[in-house]
């Protein structure tokens, strides 16, 4: 079994050591072999905590990755309990990189066979759907290129299992999802991945950061409470993966319970939920 999470950290200082230390308190049991982590504030940054040593030294997790764009306080980051290599964001001289924010893309070997992860934030924002799209189609190239490298793929002992997780910034509906799932093409382009996740919503509503996120907005909101609960955060397997490595066997939401904070306020971890799955992986000698 393979255990994947991912979570939108929210870049906001705010009790983020309270927060971190939260999170690492619910995650301790899981024994997760990757989590994903987007908002994560540069070393130095968000009141001098580093979640990642935080995260990774109570939850076991040595190795780490993480891209943080130029002139951003915050980026991707990826934790491991298995050694990794990260990967560049451009395939070529010629690709071009995709819109900020980055992804952060690395590869380990697991049983001898090689495993891809992927933490990506999708472009904020109603009007950047091109820039969502833009984002996705260049992950899917990095993906091909990693799943049919050498015929890999053909190899079903040794046949790459590629997971990309995050914040996508777009619900199941949208033509970003609808596009990974294989349902749409666009601009005469096609992919499949499947989706690990649940559709179940992962954002606003009640959560007090999603509140306090609704009234920081340039316009205000007299009602915070009122934005609706979304689905935007979600994890994907390359390829066809029913009865092969990779195959999605439970998911479940992590990060979605408040508490209070040493001063009496009520939290939560973050303005988004957590979502982890558990993704079927063969023993080494299976045929």
């Amino acid at each position: 079994m393979l255990r994947v999470a991912t979570l939108n950290l929210l870049h906001n200082p705010d009790v983020l050591e309270e927060r971190v230390t939260r999170l690492a308190d619910e995650l301790a049991d899981e024994k997760l072999d990757f989590l994903l982590l987007q908002e994560v504030f540069h070393p130095g940054r968000g009141s001098g905590v580093d979640a990642l040593r935080v995260l990774g030294d109570k939850l076991g997790m040595k190795h780490a990755a993480r891209t943080v764009a130029g002139g951003f306080s915050d980026g991707t980051a990826i934790l491991s309990r298995h050694p990794l290599t990260t990967l560049a964001t451009r395939l070529s001289p010629a690709t071009v990189t995709p819109p900020p924010p980055p992804p952060t893309i690395a590869r380990t070997c697991i049983d001898g066979r090689s495993v891809v992860v992927i933490s990506h934030h999708g472009a904020w924002g109603p009007h950047s759907a091109v820039e969502r799209m833009e984002q996705l189609r260049f992950l899917n190239t990095v993906a091909r290129e990693e799943f049919t490298r050498d015929g890999a793929h053909l190899d079903q002992r040794t046949r790459p299992v590629i997971v990309l997780g995050g914040d996508f910034n777009a619900e199941p509906s949208a033509l970003p999802i609808r596009w990974l799932r294989g349902d749409d093409p666009y601009e005469g382009e096609s992919t499949i991945w499947v989706k690990a996740s649940s559709d179940e919503p992962t954002t606003g509503g009640s959560n007090p950061f999603a509140i306090s996120t609704a009234q920081s907005m340039p316009s205000g909101s007299y009602r915070p409470h009122r934005t609706p609960r979304r689905c935007i955060d979600h994890i994907f397997v390359y390829e066809w993966c029913y009865g092969r490595a990779g195959e999605p066997e439970r998911t479940r939401r992590f990060a979605h319970t408040t508490f209070t904070d040493s001063l009496g306020d009520l939290r939560s971890i973050s303005d988004h939920d957590g979502v982890l799955v558990d993704l079927w992986m063969p023993a080494p000698d299976a045929s």
